[in-house]
């Protein structure tokens, strides 16, 4: 499953469903829309989790929660999920294939575990979970999911595949006979409002917003905004194949979307150097991603790095990212000039001072267009079987100051480490900045839904302690 390469996979939960909007197109933006990255606070960006279901031949549902990865051609269910959520369901394990063995190469090494048999997979966006915050219990609501049929997962295993976690990867989007031309994915970042009063009395009125995601008809457009934000969409080309329809005894897998045009600059900081530039580099376009990473070949031609690997410039930032495979130590993290990548329209879409890791993914493969971009962005949408082609489209805001990103993090300067260590189970993205060490942060790795409720219920007793003690 050569494919099945890029697995950032970074996420945890989110909570409670607004009311979907009618989607449009939107106006017209200048040739060229320039996108200011802080790096202070734009390290991380956030992931969309969804709620995720095996459906076997009697109709039995096995469900848990996942996160929408466009950089996993697979569908996944995690060895703690398959072993141990299930049950605590009274839900089945996922029948498996006998015999049939699953590899993969992910970030932080190989993968081995099992293929399930065949069946539906279902997905739905975060508003599929109805949880009672008075007594902590939740159960699921999968009539307005969407699904897909004769699906051979991947399922995790203790010994070979610890770490994988639960991911609805390209599959989803597919045409089927259900969904003949393919399916986009609607991603609103600010989706889902959670109440804090719902923890505590004392919180209420405090909100914290959350990522939302829905499964559209291919064609569909971004929401109309006012004129604060300006709407572009970037062409895409599909790499990989698609095995969903004959699989054989492996696992199922579609096409991942990759960038194959995007440019990037960097000026060394020696007296009069001159800027480095490289055009035409395929990036993929990763929903799984917080960070944004490039090859140790480029960062070697933008002269970050000498040939041996040794950083020619000094890192901002050194983090460990836990991936599918294991943890990586001691990533390098520098800041780019410029990462730009076309319009359709003809334009250019170009983000500045952008905070990059080196990383090596994958063949063919030079670079991650990371979450932690579209932190600008309130909406986008991925839409693979477009009929003018592999597409995403973001909104943006057109107006980004620095002021308004501090006032946007500094809602979490009231928090201990405690209480940020939480809200990162939440997928809360400046949560996750705290660091381990001084330089050192660590990416965590995706939360089941069990992992993620244990989060929240240690998140409402502890500020339940807090507020009554003053």
């Amino acid at each position: 499953m050569s494919v099945f390469r890029v697995l950032v996979v970074l996420a945890s939960l989110a909570l409670v469903a607004i009311a979907p909007r009618t989607l449009v197109a939107q106006t017209p933006v200048p040739q060229t829309l320039q996108v200011p990255l802080f790096p202070e606070f734009d390290l991380y960006g956030n992931q969309f989790e969804v709620v995720q279901a095996y459906e076997n031949e009697l109709g039995q549902r096995s469900i848990t929660a996942g996160i929408y990865d466009t950089g996993a051609s697979v569908v996944t269910f995690s060895v703690l999920d398959q072993e141990f959520f299930f049950e605590f369901q009274g839900q089945p394990q996922i029948p498996t294939i006998p015999g049939a063995v699953a590899t993969a190469d992910a970030i932080g090494g190989s993968l081995q575990g099992k293929v399930s048999v065949a069946g539906k997979i279902l997905a739905a966006g975060a508003s599929a979970i109805n949880i009672d915050f008075e007594n902590f219990t939740f159960d699921f609501n999968l009539t307005n999911a969407v699904s897909i049929g004769g699906i051979q997962a991947m399922i995790g295993t203790t010994q070979g595949s610890p770490h994988l976690p639960s991911i609805v990867g390209t599959p989803i989007n597919v045409p089927t006979a259900s969904n003949p031309g393919g399916l986009a994915t609607v991603m609103d970042q600010f989706g889902y409002a959670l109440d804090l009063g719902a923890l505590d009395p004392a919180l209420e009125g405090i909100l914290f917003n959350f990522p939302d995601v829905r499964f559209e008809p291919a064609g569909t457009g971004l929401v109309p905004k006012a004129t604060t934000y300006e709407a572009v969409t970037i062409p895409l080309s599909l790499f990989g194949v698609d095995t969903t329809g004959n699989p054989g005894n492996d696992i199922s897998s579609a096409p991942n979307p990759l960038q194959n045009n995007t440019g990037v600059s960097f000026t060394p900081s020696g007296p009069g150097s001159p800027t480095n530039v490289l055009a035409d580099q395929s990036f993929l376009f990763d929903t799984g991603a917080q960070i944004s990473v490039i090859s140790s070949a480029i960062a070697e031609q933008l002269g970050l790095i000498d040939v041996f690997g040794n950083p020619l410039e000094t890192p901002f930032d050194t983090i460990d990212v836990r991936g599918a495979g294991n943890i990586v130590s001691g990533l390098n993290g520098f800041i780019l000039d410029t990462l730009s990548v076309p319009r359709i329209d003809g334009g250019l879409l170009e983000f500045t001072d952008v905070p990059v890791y080196v990383l090596d993914v994958g063949f063919g493969i030079d670079g991650i267009l990371g979450m932690n971009l579209f932190n600008a962005a309130d909406s986008f949408v991925y839409d693979p079987y477009n009929v003018n082609g592999p597409q995403f489209s973001a909104l943006f805001l057109n107006d980004r100051s620095l002021d308004f990103v501090i006032e946007e993090a500094g809602a979490f300067a009231q928090f201990d480490e405690l209480e940020l260590a939480l809200l990162a189970e939440l997928g809360i993205r400046y949560a996750t900045a705290v660091p381990l060490l001084p330089g050192m942060h660590q990416v965590p790795e995706p939360s089941t839904l069990a992992l993620a409720l244990i989060g929240l219920i240690g998140l409402g007793v502890g500020w339940r302690r807090k507020f009554r003690s003053r």
